[in-house]
């Protein structure tokens, strides 16, 4: 095989194995960053309070609280929830917003859900990027005299990925005061 020909496919095969990552890494990372977005806006799971009984602290650093446990009161007539737990620091015998799902709880606070959806935004771009790299592969070799288009396009989809998400980050600092 000419080497031309064998360099060519290799760099085709390693781009696409990159775009496969890509997309299925983007999606998955989609998928669970689009959960913790939902309980952080208080669009999933059953709404409540959670009053705090006790707090684990992280063994890997003895200052930081790995997950509170307590009761969780759902709203309405639904039974408490006696050992729910909560994976965020949480005053303890206070009250909090939470959104459970059985026994696994998440705070609801619109400004970490603006930090999740952007996670999201950012998963889903590199899925795009992914796709965006697959479509230029499946144009034949011959008619594809310059990549380089294809890296370039690549780094302009990251490019304003990275500024959306900055742009977001900047909201979430705003609305936290």
């Amino acid at each position: 095989m000419d080497p031309d020909i064998r360099r060519a496919l290799t760099r085709a095969l390693g781009i696409a194995a990159a775009a496969l990552a890509l997309c299925v890494l983007g999606l998955w990372g989609a998928a669970t960053t689009g959960a913790n977005f939902g309980h952080s806006a208080g669009l999933l799971g059953t709404p409540g309070h959670l009053v705090a009984a006790s707090c684990e602290l992280d063994p890997a650093e003895p200052s930081t609280v790995s997950y509170c446990r307590g009761t969780f009161h759902p709203e309405g007539d639904a039974p408490w929830v006696a050992e729910a737990r909560v994976g965020s620091r949480v005053g303890l015998g206070r009250e909090v917003p939470v959104r459970c799902t059985g026994r696994s709880c998440h705070l609801v606070e619109p400004s970490v859900a603006v930090a999740w959806a952007a996670a999201a935004f950012a998963a889903l771009a590199a899925a795009a990027v992914g796709v965006r790299l697959l479509l230029g592969l499946a144009r034949p070799l011959t008619r594809t005299r310059r990549p380089e288009r294809i890296a370039v396009g690549a780094a302009v989809a990251l490019g304003v990925c990275a500024v959306l998400n900055l742009v977001a980050a900047l909201a979430t600092a705003i609305v936290d005061g």
